[in-house]
């Protein structure tokens, strides 16, 4: 009898067994069901916050465009199409373009800085230099398959396009370049009504925007393209890049 009882003590503790397992692999399974459902949302807040706080930071900067344009629309010399977002950093008159002194009693001339560093840049090749734009070859993180070129910071050839490597940036929340595009001279707008427009240097600056290239890191809008890809249709072809025109609305006209 005593052995009896043993065996059914052993059988007890092994169903036992049995049903805690199973109860651990069930709650295994909900964990996992809801971490699913939970870590999607996370990321989903967590993009939707960067891209709020990116939209912040090119605000600041347009606010700093516009006053710089206000400040130098008289300086003799001074080309709009030729801006770099470099301009707004330094301390004494331009490096892209040549701004007049200011002037206490106009009231006009360069009187910068107007806006200064935030966030760095993310540069894994050159760790040291992340409050600069970057150099042509650098990569944003250890393995990356993209350089600043193919994410199209630069020509195709590796020319300027945006900036001289080593001048002052500000930075995305994602740790990529804010730039600011300002079509070319000569570019072709045809408006809503199909008329063509040739737009010179001051035309241009109507157009000028401020762009974050997003998560993904790249590029992907037209820097001569006025309305920044947008079309009749209100679909875009900038990927997941963020605008910010300067001094109009993001509309098709």
């Amino acid at each position: 009898m005593k052995n009896e009882s043993s065996m059914r003590d052993v059988k007890m503790l092994r169903i036992r067994r049995g049903f805690t397992l199973l109860e651990m692999v069930v709650v295994v399974a909900i964990l996992a069901a809801l971490a699913g459902l939970v870590l999607p949302a996370l990321n989903s807040t967590q993009a939707s916050a960067q891209a709020d706080l990116t939209q912040v930071t090119m605000a600041n900067l347009r606010s700093g465009w516009l006053q710089l344009a206000q400040d130098v629309k008289f300086s003799s010399g001074f080309d709009y199409t030729q801006c770099r977002m470099a301009d707004l950093f330094v301390k004494d008159g331009g490096i892209h373009v040549p701004f007049a002194a200011w002037d206490h009693n106009s009231h006009l001339g360069w009187n910068g800085p107007y806006v200064s560093a935030n966030q760095p840049v993310a540069n894994f090749t050159h760790p040291t230099s992340t409050l600069v734009y970057p150099d042509v070859d650098d990569k944003r993180f250890n393995g990356d398959a993209e350089t600043f070129r193919t994410r199209n910071f630069f020509k195709s050839d590796g020319s300027d396009l945006y900036g001289h490597v080593g001048d002052p940036v500000a930075a995305d929340t994602w740790g990529n370049p804010v730039v600011v595009q300002i079509p070319i001279a000569g570019t072709t707008f045809t408006d809503k009504s199909g008329v063509a427009h040739v737009l010179n240097s001051v035309d241009c600056w109507k157009f000028a925007r401020v762009v974050s290239a997003g998560a993904d890191g790249k590029i992907q809008t037209d820097p001569n393209d006025p309305l920044a890809g947008r079309t009749s249709t209100g679909v875009t072809s900038r990927g997941d890049d963020i605008i910010l025109f300067l001094n109009r609305a993001d509309i098709y006209e």
